[in-house]
């Protein structure tokens, strides 16, 4: 990630409201949001229908898994 990063080819951090996120989802079929809450604040706190689970403790391994000519929002 953090070469991806370097070379340009991420976009670069931004905070979104509610609003911008439900428009991204909206308008973009394939972006992944990925919620890295642990698996007990996902399951009875509740998440977003279309986000994945990959706790922030997995992040630096599981984020192979991400498309990476896709985007990507982080909650």
């Amino acid at each position: 990630l953090r070469e991806a990063l370097k070379k340009g080819n991420a976009m670069p951090i931004t905070h979104l409201t509610p609003e911008e996120l439900q428009s991204m989802l909206a308008t973009n079929p394939n972006l992944q949001l990925v919620d890295v809450r642990t698996p007990e604040e996902f399951q009875y706190l509740g998440h977003i229908p279309q986000a994945q689970l990959i706790p922030l403790y997995e992040l630096p391994y599981a984020f192979r898994m991400l498309n990476p000519q896709e985007d990507v929002v982080v909650t």
